[in-house]
């Protein structure tokens, strides 16, 4: 009967999933546990383009540096070092984004097609985050936390008991009125709960 009962209770689970189990919580409740792995995805995923931005920006701050160095000959300023620095910083930052995010659709100019560098790597990110999130997020300890202790558990644990309480009342049939001749309702329903948990 037991077999009977369970699948039964997956059953009804599947048809009101929602009511008993809290995905988007869940999700929540895995990178509030572990801060560290946003930092993770974000690296993992992220990795060529961040190394991307380091080697952009020390190449462009090479080459601004010389000019830099050439014009401080020339015009020996205390002011033009740091205005030259900031100027060179937020340029090189902002055409590094502008060739990792720019452009989304690939443009075709001659033989060259041209996309963003993050997104050419689509296939590849999507491989990297799905692996983080099956493996840390998704994880078959974490849907069982969930559903168990989670926001909806207590819909969960209703559930149980009345497909427990059910299967007693089948199994006891017959023999349901003799049983509560020596045995109160009250009785019955504590070793259905017992049952249960």
């Amino acid at each position: 009967d037991s077999p009977d009962v369970v699948r039964k209770l997956v059953e009804d689970m599947k048809q009101n999933i929602d009511g008993v189990f809290d995905l988007a919580t869940m999700v929540e409740q895995a990178f509030v546990n572990e801060p560290s792995l946003l930092n993770h995805m974000f690296i993992s995923c992220g990795y060529c383009e961040l190394s991307f931005i380091r080697d952009f920006g020390a190449y462009m701050g090479g080459a601004f540096g010389v000019v830099q160095v050439c014009l401080w000959v020339v015009y020996a300023a205390g002011w033009t070092l740091p205005t030259f620095g900031f100027v060179v910083g937020i340029l090189t930052n902002w055409l590094a984004l502008k060739m990792i995010f720019e452009p989304v659709e690939p443009v075709k100019i001659g033989s060259f097609t041209f996309q963003g560098l993050f997104l050419q790597r689509q296939a590849d990110v999507s491989d990297i985050y799905a692996q983080i999130v099956a493996d840390n997020v998704l994880s078959a300890r974490n849907i069982i936390r969930a559903i168990l202790s989670g926001r909806l558990s207590e819909e969960l644990f209703n559930l149980l008991h009345r497909h427990v309480a059910g299967a007693t009342d089948t199994y006891l049939g017959a023999a349901k009125p003799l049983v509560t001749r020596f045995r109160s309702e009250d009785h019955i329903r504590r070793c259905k709960q017992v049952v249960a948990e």
